[in-house]
């Protein structure tokens, strides 16, 4: 079957599976195509973030469905302890307010 795949400039890619494939499956097509690691993608499909291990059935996935959006991993990390505190109002430059952390 043909399912979509919505990248992250808006184009729409073709993808061929079956409805037993993996989520795992589609983003190793993907990572064929656009050049872009398995492990930095991350779908939405409905709404809701699909996991890797399921197939696609479990999803509703089927035949010529609506597109499932393709969307990167961002890393991130935890806000420093230490940095978390009052912050006050301060004057800038060219008139412009910010903020300065203590």
């Amino acid at each position: 079957m043909q399912i979509f795949v919505k990248n992250l400039s808006g184009n729409t890619l073709t993808l061929t599976a079956e409805p037993t494939d993996t989520i795992s499956a589609i983003k190793s097509q993907v990572c064929e195509r656009e050049l872009i690691s398995v492990e930095e993608q991350r779908y939405v499909f409905g709404g809701k973030h699909i996991r890797d291990e399921f197939p696609l059935s479990e999803y509703g996935i089927q035949k010529e469905s609506h597109p499932f959006t393709f969307v990167l991993d961002l890393p991130g990390g935890i806000i420093e302890p230490s940095l978390k505190g009052p912050c006050l109002q301060v004057q800038l430059r060219e008139r412009r307010s910010g903020r300065k952390c203590l």
